[in-house]
């Protein structure tokens, strides 16, 4: 990459990209590695995220671009989500994979499906919300740009959500009870804990979020949904729990680095370089294979994936 090509590519705005490129990916990973830590895998969060994303776009048509009603909406798709998930898997005892998969594949093709019912061929955009620079801070050159001109959602994930993700697994009596569940469930049981309800809330905690991504990306990210907008986010998410070997930081940090991937690849798009778009296209999910395969060595919680049954 020559010099001048380097400096029109690495600028605060590639930078400024990434952060909220990192939103929506960041948002189902959190969700997933709770999930994860009390040992239920939730392959579902494509399927719930591209739903969610299409009721907050339904929704600001509806309701006047209102972003708190579309999000508040988009999340309790999530949450019913979770609900179905928990009844089939938790308390049906149905595979956890099958049933994410289901999730998925259903979901995917439900958004799609009344995206053209209600709004045929037409993409009529909604207003996207806008960012928010918080004052003082937006103006320290280069660091404001990126860190504090950006979404609400944004500041909610990086400065709320994130450290109560990591004091609640780590520095708690519930995030005691989540590993331990997620570990050896039969064990908890027997120290009084409940699996089946720790599973619950952590399910529905992560499909929550999932909720709360897939309207980021419809009322921030873009302002409009299409077919296949969520664009493997729900997969990239769950691979960043295993490269970030579930611990909260660690994800935070690998989803920093497919934020940037990801943003390198548009602002390459933007620039015209002369490389062949599908392969800018196919630069997160190369990167998501080879975290994969540098992440085969770390080590899961003990029963994850695995329905909990109670011996009587």
């Amino acid at each position: 990459m020559s010099p001048g090509l380097l400096e029109q590519v690495i600028t605060v705005g590639l930078f400024a990209s990434m952060i909220e490129v990192t939103v929506p990916l960041l948002l189902p990973a959190l969700g997933e590695l709770v999930s994860q830590k009390a040992g239920f895998m939730n392959v579902g969060l494509e399927g719930i995220m591209s739903v969610s994303a299409f009721v907050a776009f339904f929704a600001a048509h509806i309701f006047n671009n209102d972003l708190l009603v579309s999000t508040l909406l988009a999340v309790g798709v999530g949450i019913a989500a979770g609900l179905l998930m928990s009844l089939l898997c938790i308390y049906l005892k149905i595979n956890q994979f099958v049933i994410g998969l289901a999730v998925t594949i259903g979901g995917g093709s439900l958004a799609t499906f009344l995206n053209i019912m209600l709004f045929k061929t037409l993409y009529l955009p909604i207003q996207a919300s806008p960012k928010l620079p918080i004052p003082i801070l937006s103006d320290i050159p280069i660091i404001g740009e990126i860190l504090f001109n950006q979404h609400i959602q944004t500041y909610f994930l990086f400065f709320i959500l994130l450290p109560f993700v990591w004091f609640l697994i780590n520095k708690t009596t519930a995030g005691l009870k989540i590993r331990a569940v997620g570990e050896n469930p039969k064990a908890a049981d027997s120290l009084g804990i409940s699996p089946t309800r720790v599973r619950f809330l952590c399910l529905t905690f992560c499909c929550a979020l999932a909720g709360l991504a897939g309207a980021f990306l419809t009322t921030a990210t873009n302002n409009i949904f299409f077919s296949g907008m969520v664009y493997g986010r729900g997969w990239i998410a769950i691979a960043l729990v295993i490269f970030g070997a579930w611990s909260s930081m660690k994800v935070f940090g690998g989803a920093l680095l497919f934020g940037f991937i990801m943003a390198l690849q548009y602002k390459l798009q933007a620039i015209g370089v002369a490389i062949p778009f599908q392969f800018l296209i196919m630069m997160p999910y190369v990167m998501t294979v080879a975290v994969l395969i540098f992440s085969r060595k770390r080590v899961p919680p003990g029963s994850l994936g695995v329905n909990f049954e109670r011996i009587r």
